[in-house]
């Protein structure tokens, strides 16, 4: 009876063991054409050079973080709010959203996203060009140049409390052009 007791103790012990949890990969360096099947994340004051990478996941950038990313394929967000130093995205596609709040130098050019881009409160300049984004642009409160040109936008083009006004032009928008990216 003893050991029984005990055998069914040790089980129930083992069943209440939460398996690992699987932890974000990170990128402090470059990774080239591979595959990574969870979030990424540049760790603070880490830059990280992607080419050609897949991710299927959000991609997070940290305070001091730089990411230059040339022909990767994200099927989630590109997100930052904490104080980025610059993000260089080009000729890629993003399934979600890329959200860049409260940092640095933003590029984008020749990119496909699937969601909107929204840019807010960025002290370094930002480019805009030639994306096709099937949701809207936003630019807001920036406090350098941004320049917003040839761009397909499927929702609205919106720019608003930026110093300076963005500069740019020919983005084919099937929404609105409002605020300060009326004559864009």
């Amino acid at each position: 009876m003893k050991t029984s007791m005990l055998s069914t103790a040790l089980v129930a012990a083992l069943m209440t063991v939460a398996a690992p949890a699987w932890a974000d990969r990170t990128c402090s360096g470059s990774i080239g054409a591979e595959t990574i099947s969870e979030n990424l994340v540049v760790p603070a004051n880490s830059t990280c050079r992607l080419n050609g990478t897949q991710i299927d996941g959000n991609l997070e950038i940290k305070t001091g973080a730089k990411l230059t990313a040339k022909q990767i394929k994200l099927n989630g967000n590109l997100e930052s709010d904490d104080g980025f130093v610059s993000v260089d995205l080009d000729n890629s596609q993003v399934s979600g959203n890329v959200d860049l709040d409260d940092g640095g130098a933003v590029t984008l050019t020749s990119n496909r996203i699937s969601g909107n881009i929204d840019l807010d409160d960025n002290r370094a300049a930002a480019l805009l060009r030639s994306n096709q984004v099937a949701g809207n642009i936003e630019v807001e409160n920036y406090r350098a140049n941004s320049r917003i040109e040839r761009n397909q936008v499927n929702g609205n083009l919106k720019c608003e409390d930026n110093r300076p006004a963005p500069t740019g032009g020919n983005n084919q928008v099937n929404g609105n052009k409002e605020q300060q990216c009326q004559s864009l």
